[in-house]
């Protein structure tokens, strides 16, 4: 009996007080305080909004213009492969190979050429976007940074022989001509322009960021 009295009232089995309701109050008045602290009021959320407002109508502009020059430069560097592609068909099927830009320029056709003939079997058409546009060719490579008013003229036709020879002819439809061609390329806005030249000697396709 004395061991069981003594175990019953050790102070491990003691019960502990209550809390205070003075104890209660504050914890939970901390509690709450918490509460408030972490959320946002009406105003600092108007006040993010028009942040993320004034940062998109800066950002939206610059995001368009890159867009832009991104599908012009696209269009560009295509339209150089396809003058390459056309030289090296030449030269491995010993044909003459064509690239006819008609007027407008919002499009152009690869062509296979008989030699000694003016017969020609369409290979492929292409359409350029709606922002692009080929605004001329020259019958000469264009000296880098001469102006030209108008830049070359439409229709135009730039031929690869199968002797490795290149042929221009712009503004007509006759045949053309040994001759180096430069090909104007711009957006209908004029905010980005290119040109394409190929040399009549090497065939050598170079590509140039400005008319």
């Amino acid at each position: 009996m004395k061991r069981w009295f003594q175990s019953d009232l050790s102070p491990s089995r003691r019960a502990r007080p209550p809390l205070s309701r003075s104890g209660l109050s504050r914890s939970g008045l901390s509690r709450s305080g918490l509460s408030r602290s972490a959320g946002f009021t009406l105003v600092e959320l108007l006040v993010v909004v028009a942040i993320l407002a004034v940062l998109a109508a800066l950002a939206i502009p610059t995001f368009g213009r890159d867009s832009s020059e991104a599908d012009f430069r696209r269009s560009v560097r295509l339209l150089a492969q396809d003058l390459r592609r056309l030289h090296y068909e030449a030269i491995a099927s010993r044909e003459h190979r064509s690239m006819v830009i008609p007027s407008p320029g919002e499009r152009y056709s690869l062509n296979a050429v008989v030699p000694g003939t003016t017969t020609m079997s369409l290979l492929r058409r292409e359409v350029l976007p709606a922002t692009v546009i080929v605004a001329g060719v020259l019958e000469r490579a264009a000296t880098p940074g001469t102006a030209y008013a108008p830049p070359g003229a439409l229709p135009a036709e730039v031929r690869f022989t199968g002797t490795a020879d290149v042929q221009a002819e712009a503004g007509s439809t006759t045949a053309p001509t040994d001759s180096s061609a430069t090909i104007f390329v711009r957006t209908v806005n004029n905010q980005f322009h290119a040109r394409i030249v190929v040399y009549q000697t090497t065939a050598y396709v170079r590509v140039y960021d400005r008319w």
